[in-house]
């Protein structure tokens, strides 16, 4: 088997635990993460804890490069839409909408398909700001939806100008069998959680293999697996990842960490640099932006009357 040579993607999730809120600790957790070279982060929500977009928000403000998935509580397509565009802007192009399970595949399909068309109502260059002419924006970069479907009715335009990354990442943890066509049509990140390897790589090449049938390329959507490193030995998580990672059981993994620093930092000090010497992980960020980490193109605008040819990002080594 080839050796692979893209980068393993690495993700954080914290579990929150009956502690108060307390954002000095949470703030910490993500500047240890980033201080790995970790991909992105995430929280998990019990209803004492920040509202997600949020902590998210306020956890820009304290880190440079590390992606920020927040799961929306609103489920009206504008206000999700919105929502994670300002995040976007605020983070110089981290952000990444942790999308939630939807007992109804028709509303979920309709939602999606709001959320791009929202971000794609403006052009790029659509905000001229020119005072000599008096002119902000230009009219014909406009793109207003008057969208009236069976769940949702949005005229739009969306009052956020479009994000630095196009479209926010679409990061989906399937939960059950409902959700599995719209995530291969729509998921930029799939969240996986698997007991062996035979059933990991499985699961890797039937979604790969639905995304390819759908006229998507499979490299650009990814798939991680949830795992919990604590209790293991340094050299035994840095072989199990080379193993799940060359053997295309995945594409990266998505830890699991308490909500303290020790874990994530004894994680930090003596697993990342084995996984770098073993050449699976980058030693620094391969961009500025989320996508740009994980080696996916930004999206053209649909609504664009010319579309530009999409540059595939460089990998750092």
């Amino acid at each position: 088997m080839t050796r692979r040579t893209d980068p393993l993607i690495v993700g954080a999730c914290f579990t929150a635990n009956t502690r108060r809120p307390d954002f000095e600790r949470l703030k910490a957790l993500a500047r240890s993460a980033e201080r790995g070279t970790f991909a992105a982060l995430s929280f998990t929500e019990p209803p004492e804890q920040f509202e997600a977009l949020t902590l998210m928000s306020a956890l820009a403000a304290v880190t440079e490069r590390i992606g920020l998935i927040a799961t929306p509580n609103d489920p009206e397509p504008y206000h999700i839409a919105r929502k994670l565009a300002s995040l976007d802007h605020l983070s110089n192009g981290r952000a990444a909408w942790g999308v939630a399970s939807e007992p109804s595949s028709q509303r979920a399909n309709e939602r999606h398909d709001l959320v791009n068309d929202l971000w794609d109502s403006w052009d790029d260059d659509a905000f001229i700001r020119d005072k000599a002419s008096g002119r902000y924006f230009d009219p014909g970069k406009l793109h207003t939806l008057n969208h009236k479907g069976e769940h949702f009715s949005v005229r739009g335009p969306l009052n956020v100008a479009r994000p630095p990354q196009g479209h926010p990442l679409r990061v989906h943890t399937l939960a059950s069998e409902a959700d599995t066509a719209l995530t291969i049509r729509v998921a930029d990140v799939i969240i996986a959680g698997h007991r062996d390897l035979p059933a990991a790589q499985a699961f890797y090449h039937d979604i790969k293999q639905h995304a390819a049938a759908l006229g998507r390329n499979p490299e650009h959507l990814k798939i991680l697996t949830t795992v919990n490193p604590l209790g293991s030995t340094p050299n035994d998580i840095a072989e199990r990842f080379e193993q799940g990672f060359q053997t295309r059981a995945c594409d990266g993994f998505n830890l699991l960490f308490p909500d303290s620093t020790d874990a994530i930092d004894t994680f930090v000090e003596h697993v990342i640099p084995l996984l770098q010497h073993r050449g699976l992980l980058r030693h620094g960020y391969s961009g500025s932006t989320l996508r740009e980490h994980l080696g996916l193109p930004r999206p053209s605008n649909r609504f664009s009357a010319s579309i530009l040819p999409v540059t595939e990002p460089a990998h750092a080594s």
